[in-house]
């Protein structure tokens, strides 16, 4: 059941799957569906619930609006913003909530044989059952995630040292082959030097290196391996929001 509605949710824009879906639906290939879709595990997206079955206690909504595509397979709606869905619905204020991005493919996924579409009357990006359990499949870290997109510096070192707490958090390394061993992937800086590079999900891997194998790291070894190793650099999800954390934030992190 999707979060009742509250009144930020018309406020809602996702913005970095908005400009994603608008350059997959020039484009339309490979490379700007991965760009595309891996911005759905990242932030907040709105749903229709203008016409749903509603709690008759609280009045929270039982589903939110779907369809089906043109072969006739069902597909729940969901838009990056509010005129997305004026655009596709033709309610000039429609009843809206604004899960989680993650919340929303997470739900679709669990109604069999159900399909998402994005943005309907835009770019329209749908993903069928098979591809929504790839995207949710494997681990992600979503707070780091999330920090990048809002791009606060500060809150990004929180976030990680409050995993560091936790003691559960990982991060995702690029590998040149899927086997133990096998030797990392690094990114050149301006002046040269070379940094380190991880991902917080294996499509955050893909959008960068495409059929790259991947391995999981905890997060406290990695970043003390990084810091021990004295790389210049630790460079968080390259293909944006991205983030660099020097040795001193390293060091400020793992606390020493």
């Amino acid at each position: 059941m999707a979060d009742p509605e509250d009144h930020t949710a018309r406020g809602v824009r996702n913005r970095h799957a908005h400009q994603a879906l608008a350059a997959f639906g020039t484009a339309r290939d490979r490379e700007h569906w991965v760009l595309a879709v891996r911005t759905l595990l990242q932030g907040r997206l709105l749903t229709d619930v203008t016409r749903a079955v509603r709690d008759p206690d609280d009045g929270a909504p039982f589903s939110i609006s779907g369809g089906q595509t043109t072969d006739g397979s069902p597909v729940a709606f969901a838009y990056t913003d509010l005129a997305a869905v004026v655009a596709h619905t033709g309610v000039v204020v429609p009843e809206v909530v604004a899960p989680t991005a993650v919340g929303v493919l997470e739900m679709v996924a669990r109604a069999p044989g159900t399909g998402l579409a994005v943005d309907p009357a835009g770019a329209c990006l749908v993903l069928g059952p098979g591809e929504l359990a790839a995207v949710l499949r494997g681990r992600r870290n979503t707070p780091v995630k999330e920090a990048l997109v809002v791009g606060d510096h500060e809150l990004l070192l929180r976030v990680l040292g409050h995993q560091l707490a936790a003691g559960d958090a990982v991060l995702l390394e690029a590998v040149t082959a899927p086997h133990e061993g096998a030797p990392v992937l690094t990114a050149r800086l301006p002046d040269g030097r070379t940094a380190a590079l991880a991902f917080t999900s294996p499509l955050e891997v893909e959008a960068v290196l495409p059929g790259s194998a991947y391995a999981l790291r905890p997060l406290r070894s990695y970043l003390e391996h990084v810091r021990d190793a004295g790389r210049p650099g630790l460079v968080l999800d390259p293909a944006g929001p991205a983030a660099t954390l020097t040795p001193d934030d390293l060091r400020r992190v793992l606390g020493g």
